[in-house]
């Protein structure tokens, strides 16, 4: 590997883990944690964004 090619595939690692533990995050809080809890989705976060989007 080239002195060069070496930190953009740790990059593209890092992104890649980032994406996948996400992923696995939001798999289990949907289909394990929320149905035993009983708790329901948040919107609070899309609410959010939209009101910073539209100022």
């Amino acid at each position: 590997m080239t002195r060069k090619a070496a930190p953009l595939a740790a990059i593209g690692r890092g992104v890649f883990a980032g994406v996948a533990g996400t992923a696995v995050m939001t798999a289990f809080q949907k289909f394990v944690e929320m149905p035993i809890t009983g708790r329901e989705e948040s919107f609070a976060p899309a609410n959010f964004a939209a009101r910073v989007r539209s100022t």
